[in-house]
C-alpha cells in the first residue's frame, strides 16, 4: 500500500498533542480531554454521557514580536502612570533628605 504525502508527513512530524474542551449535555459539567486518533469517544468524567458537545477553544500565541509588543505597551503605561510619578517624587525627597543630614 502506498503512502499518501501527508501520511509520510504526519510520520515525520507528529502532531502537538491536540487537548480539547467539552460541555457534557446532560450534565453540563465542563473538562478537558487529550484526544488522540485512537482514543475512544469522548464521554462526561462526571455522568458518563457519552454525548458532550466540542467547545471552542482561545489559544495563545506567543513569539518575539508578540512579547516586544506586550513590553513597549507596558513599559507606555507604566510611564503615564501615577505610581512612576510616585516613585519619581519618592526618590526626590530620598535625595534630599539624604543632603541634608549628610550635608552634601
Amino acid at each position: 500500500m502506498r503512502e499518501s504525502g501527508q501520511d509520510l508527513l504526519l510520520l515525520k512530524y507528529p502532531p502537538e498533542m491536540p487537548i480539547y474542551e467539552y460541555r457534557c449535555i446532560q450534565c453540563a459539567h465542563e473538562f478537558e480531554l487529550l484526544v488522540l486518533r485512537t482514543s475512544p469517544a469522548p464521554k462526561c468524567p462526571a455522568c458518563d454521557s457519552q454525548n458532550p458537545e466540542q467547545l471552542l477553544s482561545g489559544f495563545a500565541v506567543n513569539s518575539e514580536g508578540t512579547r516586544q509588543t506586550s513590553i513597549d505597551k507596558y513599559r507606555r503605561s507604566y510611564k503615564a502612570s501615577g505610581q512612576r510619578r510616585d516613585e519619581q517624587a519618592a526618590a526626590v525627597e530620598y535625595e534630599k533628605k539624604e543632603r541634608e543630614e549628610h550635608g552634601g
